[in-house]
């Protein structure tokens, strides 16, 4: 059996509002005050970080003379809803340098209040594809997925064998993920699993995006299967000298039981 947990985490015990975009999306970063606003006297900026000016609107309009270059063009307020108090700010196209704190300041004449949020730039994994390949020395494990952001660490658990993991970004700026294990089957392996997570350095956190965990029947499972299709000629083999050798090759890494009785009717045939 597969079982697959596909979650984002974030740090415990923050009380900031977060959204969340994939990129190339768009995305409204909500503000929005209990009061109405006159907007003769009403100054809005938004801001990212402690300085970078994302949005400001004041005399009745935007001014954008001091917007950060790479928000140009992708900004803009609800402005026929701010004399009812929503100060929230259109954001087109999201890029992973999107990502961070942002701060919505509105000032009147009634006074000055902040909200502050965190855009988190991610996008989840699509459902994962497994596949178990047999070979002569061992069997092949091949894990994809696809559709997701950010680029993540990938880590095979409880086993000892080769990796190769490669990781594509598609014209959407989405990645596809495709990570292989080569093992050799023995008596002690009851499971792999493999761990796809990443690392926010800046913050200390660890999100994890996947977890996966392979148990050992389900191994056993799609072996039986692949058995299934050379007894029944389906393979795509075209002689049985072939066929033996492939199921040879299969006896010589794993050597179930059920492979006995297949064993001893191909080399009657042979």
């Amino acid at each position: 059996a597969i079982m697959t947990i596909i979650m984002f985490g974030g740090k415990r015990g923050s009380l900031q509002p977060r959204e969340v975009a994939a990129p190339g999306s768009d995305i409204t970063l909500s503000c929005s005050l209990s009061k109405n606003l006159n907007l003769n006297n009403l100054v809005v900026n938004w801001q990212r970080g402690e300085s970078e000016v994302v949005h400001s609107y004041y005399h009745g309009r935007d001014q954008l003379e001091r917007q950060s270059v790479v928000y140009k063009g992708r900004t803009h307020l609800f402005e026929d809803q701010l004399t009812v108090g929503n100060a929230s700010l259109r954001l087109s196209d999201v890029q992973p340098s999107d990502q961070g704190p942002y701060t919505c300041d509105v000032t009147d004449e009634q006074g000055s209040t902040q909200e502050k949020l965190q855009l988190l730039v991610a996008a989840p994994y699509d459902e994962p594809r497994i596949s178990i390949q047999a070979t002569c020395d061992g069997f092949v494990v091949t894990f994809s997925a696809s559709q997701g952001f950010p680029q993540p660490e990938v880590v095979w658990k409880g086993v000892m064998g080769s990796t190769n993991t490669t990781m594509e970004l598609d014209s959407k700026g989405l990645y596809e993920l495709e990570s292989e294990v080569t093992l050799r089957l023995n008596s002690t392996l009851t499971q792999l699993s493999l761990l796809v997570y990443r690392e926010n350095i800046k913050g200390g956190q660890t999100f994890i995006l996947m977890y996966i965990l392979i148990e050992s029947h389900f191994v056993k499972a799609e072996l039986q299967y692949i058995i299934h299709k050379v007894q029944h000629n389906t393979m795509g083999v075209a002689h049985h000298n072939t066929r033996w050798s492939y199921v040879q090759c299969l006896a010589k890494v794993f050597g179930p039981l059920e492979l006995c009785d297949l064993l001893t009717h191909f080399r009657l045939q042979t």
